[in-house]
């Protein structure tokens, strides 16, 4: 999974088999199989690694979640 971080007006015109997702401070969170489709004035963040197929838990929000989830696991 390809995913990101452009901003809000770049992705405008993004093909349907990606998915977006708006953030409140002007951004728009990407998720792509592939990295086909790039920001015209690039990606402010970039992450490239395996996730759930459910949008829900493969938002950034929800990684973060996770991560404090396993981190209090392993204490």
């Amino acid at each position: 999974m390809y995913g990101g971080t452009a901003l809000k007006s770049d992705c405008q015109n993004i093909p349907d088999d990606i998915t977006t997702l708006p953030r409140f401070e002007g951004l728009t969170e990407v998720w792509q199989a592939l990295e086909i489709w790039k920001p015209e004035r690039g990606w402010i963040e970039i992450i490239e690694c395996s996730l759930p197929n459910l949008i829900e838990k493969r938002c950034i929000d929800a990684q973060i979640i996770e991560g404090r989830r396993i981190s209090n696991l392993l204490k």
